[in-house]
């Protein structure tokens, strides 16, 4: 923003304010052990417009003005009063941006919009829709490097709401993109494509999938940038705005953050190239880009038990895992005879639970749980209860309206157990079914089953059913005949 108006040109640029109306640039001694100052030392009236448009107020040089300081009485002398404002995507304040704040002479508190695009930013994203924001502020009395919050930690001034309109940054956004990296080798035309709604990507910028990052991956980093439509079409990098997003830092291990587009400048000269994030803790994840506020986010899906012994010789990369949402009940699949345990994480130090009170006891490290019969078992482990009941599973099917809840249609397994297919005519809501009994059974969505979920729903039709196992999150996919 360009200079602000002459009435305001005696303000303090740092928002510090004398409450006996004493400027001064000295640095005070350190002092760590400050008071707690009184909320009621400090007056403030709110002053925030009901409705801000930032450009608008940028190109006027008007100034943002939040709030108006009535009165700062028994303040302690020799102290400055600093004010700095949090703009709120909730009410709750859980994503906040940080304005530092100023005053006028006559005691108006204010921030140009640049101050207020930031925070703005910070809070939102970089969309350019008007949406509502919340405003608060703090006030500190401060002596050099030691300050000391008026009214302790929960006391905030001038509470407002207003509709905000921040600048248009141009943001392009396309009808699709792609993820590449350690996931496919890094080839630009076989980029993982993201999935959307289907909707205009200016009414619905969010695109996601699914990944499940092995113990090996992660262990020599699980590389990634995004691509847009365009450039996967090009089946090639493209220098161009916009070609790729990517991070700042190259190897950046954060789960989420900024999604840096590249930069070219008028002559078509990059100017920034984003860099690779690099994910280094297995899991299964949620990749979710939004592509009007540029940020990325890898969301963990699920707590993990791996299943380990001698089945799977003992090798991280093929052992089973038991997953959960709420960190107590796990369940999953396994082929299986032999001792094991169950581990917290892919190492035999942490957390390991074994062999606990009865046949199917589990307990802290626990001595070796036996499966005696070879089979595809079912497991199923409450770490609550401290009991892993488990099933051979010997049947899997589709129950539901199409055949009136009755018993399942059956599914045909792979070799491994781990593939089941068939062809099933459907109608409406089903579920997925094991052993044509309601002891074990999978719902909620069909790219993302768990252990009794809700229903299923499909058109009526027929459909080649394919139920995936192998892999996590397991899935259930339809192509309709």
């Amino acid at each position: 923003m360009k200079k602000i108006s002459i009435l305001l040109m005696g303000a303090m640029a740092l928002g510090l304010f004398s409450c006996q109306d004493e400027k001064t640039n000295a640095i005070p001694q350190k002092n760590p052990q400050l008071p707690v100052m009184s909320a009621d030392a400090l007056v403030v009236d709110a002053k925030l417009p009901a409705v801000l448009d930032l450009t608008a107020l940028n190109a006027s040089e008007t100034p943002i003005v939040v709030g108006d300081l009535v009165s700062c009485a028994n303040f302690p002398e020799g102290y400055e009063l600093k004010l700095v404002g949090e703009v709120g995507r909730q009410a709750e304040f859980k994503n906040v941006g940080s304005i530092e704040l100023s005053l006028t002479e006559d005691s108006l508190i204010y921030c140009n919009a640049d101050a207020f695009e930031a925070a703005y930013v910070a809070a939102m994203g970089k969309s350019a829709k008007p949406k509502e924001v919340f405003f608060r502020l703090m006030a500190y009395a401060v002596n050099g490097t030691a300050e000391a919050r008026l009214g302790g930690a929960d006391a905030y001034y001038c509470n407002a709401t207003s509709t905000v309109t921040p600048y248009d940054l141009n943001i392009v956004i396309e009808s699709g993109y792609g993820l590449l990296g350690t996931v496919n080798g890094w080839s630009v035309a076989d980029a993982v494509m993201l999935k959307h709604s289907g909707l205009n990507p200016y009414d619905d910028p969010i695109f996601s999938h699914y990944f499940d990052i092995s113990v090996a991956d992660a262990k020599g980093g699980w590389w990634w940038k995004v691509v847009p439509q365009s450039t996967v079409d090009a089946g090639n990098w493209v220098d161009a705005a916009n070609g790729q997003f990517g991070v700042a830092v190259n190897g950046d291990e954060a789960l989420d953050g900024d999604l840096l587009p590249l930069r070219v400048d008028a002559e078509g000269n990059k100017v920034f190239e984003p860099n690779a994030g690099c994910i280094k803790a297995p899991g299964v994840y949620d990749f979710v880009a939004d592509m009007e506020n540029q940020t990325y986010q890898f969301k963990s899906m699920f707590d993990i038990l791996y299943v380990s012994g001698a089945y799977n010789v003992f090798d991280w990369n093929n052992a089973a895992r038991l997953i959960s949402t709420d960190g107590n009940k796990y369940f999953g699949f396994v082929n299986i005879q032999g001792d094991f345990k169950l581990y917290g994480q892919p190492d035999y130090e942490g957390v390991v639970y074994g062999k606990g009170v009865g046949p199917e006891g589990i307990k802290l490290d626990g001595g070796n749980i036996t499966i005696r019969d070879a089979g595809f078992y079912m497991f199923v482990a409450n770490l609550e209860t401290g009991k892993m009941p488990r099933a051979i599973i010997t049947s899997l099917g589709l129950i539901g309206n199409h055949n009136s809840w009755g018993a399942q249609e059956a599914l045909t397994p792979s070799a491994d157990n781990l593939t089941w297919t068939g062809t099933v005519a459907l109608d409406g809501e089903f579920k997925i079914r094991m052993n044509d009994n309601w002891d074990y059974n999978l719902g909620g969505a069909m790219d993302c089953l768990v252990l009794d979920g809700a229903n299923l729903t499909a058109e009526a039709g027929t459909y080649d059913v394919t139920l995936d196992l192998s892999k996590l999150p397991f899935s259930l996919t339809l192509v309709k005949k």
